[in-house]
């Protein structure tokens, strides 16, 4: 169990161990089911025929405005500014054009549900006795994370695990709350419900939303990873950078969470000016220390990373932040077993 308070940010890269895809793989999907021909009655071409049929169904009068946002996102997304090819970026530049946006969204919804799928966190729910496979998640961050949250917490006292740990979740996909629920229930031999009602206390914020509530048991919601669905209607769950920034109460609540926090743990975070930006509350904050990924950054980017993260806190307290760009996310547990959980 975790004995300070402890906020966990993560990005794209933490999703990536379960085989989700990072940005620069999101957006090539992305593109992919967009190279769509249309010609007025017929749709081919190598792309998503399924989605935009939909498209054909539902909006035959914008029709051909969908064929043009398909084109322009299938190209454009390859070309604007962004560090790791995420699509962000892109719908910034294109916030007037409500089709384009309504495309990008739907498309983004159909992507991240088909990788839920086909991640290692995927299994046959047909049965109610079937889980997910922890033996291939035994080398991820998912699996270190919950030897730290479960260590020296008996099962009697199960429903304090989350005391003091919250989540800001930068991602669609919903393979936090879909693991934790699972691990919680196969640790401690819970049924589904009793799992379900200890994971509920978890604070976990979405600042971009999540492609759909997750359906636990018998609720309502969308299973991990089902594709049965209509990917038009899961596109109002997905929120733009401006979407988000007009939302106050979720910005109240993240910069809540940063306050409080007396450990701040990055992962697989690309850290978006638009996202450090939101994580900043209105005074710099006493320093806590800090613990980060950054698999993949260069060496001479890390200095301002590091700085970003810095600029949270009062005065130029940088040493506080242990930036790693060497190490994987569970890499960072590896590393930090011992230092993080204290």
């Amino acid at each position: 169990m975790f004995k300070r308070r402890t906020l966990f940010i993560l990005g794209a890269g933490a999703s990536h161990e379960a085989r989700l895809p990072c940005g620069d793989q999101l957006a090539l999907r992305i593109s992919s089911k967009l190279d769509i021909e249309f010609n007025g009655y017929d749709i081919s071409g190598p792309g998503d025929g399924e989605l935009f049929s939909r498209f054909a169904r539902t909006r035959q009068r914008e029709i051909n405005q969908f064929f043009q946002a398909a084109r322009l996102i299938r190209d454009g997304i390859h070309l604007s500014n962004s560090i790791d090819d995420s699509i962000d970026d892109f719908l910034d530049l294109h916030r007037d054009n409500p089709n384009l946006i309504l495309l990008a969204k739907a498309t983004i919804a159909k992507c991240i549900i088909e990788a839920e799928r086909d991640s290692l966190l995927s299994f046959d729910d047909s049965n109610a006795d079937n889980t997910i496979n922890f033996t291939n998640l035994h080398a991820t961050w998912f699996a270190k994370f919950m030897k730290m949250l479960g260590k020296n917490v008996p099962r009697d006292q199960a429903a304090s695990i989350f005391e003091n740990v919250s989540f800001i979740v930068f991602n669609y996909d919903r393979c936090l709350e879909h693991f934790l629920h699972h691990a919680v229930r196969r640790l401690y031999g819970f049924t589904y419900q009793e799992a379900a009602s200890i994971c509920d206390e978890v604070q976990i914020e979405h600042p971009y939303g999540l492609v759909a509530p997750l359906r636990i048991e018998s609720g309502s919601g969308t299973r991990f990873g089902q594709t049965d669905r209509n990917w038009i209607e899961l596109a109002s769950n997905i929120k733009t950078y401006t979407e988000q920034v007009l939302d106050g109460d979720m910005l109240e609540s993240i910069r809540a969470q940063v306050e409080r926090a007396e450990c701040i743990v990055f992962l697989g975070c690309a850290f978006h000016e638009p996202n450090m930006l939101m994580l900043r509350p209105a005074e710099t904050l006493k320093p806590v220390p800090v613990f980060s990924t950054g698999y993949g950054i260069s060496d001479d980017d890390a200095e301002t990373v590091v700085g970003a993260i810095g600029s949270i806190f009062k005065g130029s307290e940088r040493g506080m932040v242990r930036f790693r760009n060497k190490l994987t996310c569970a890499g960072l547990f590896d590393n930090f077993s011992r230092t993080i959980i204290r």
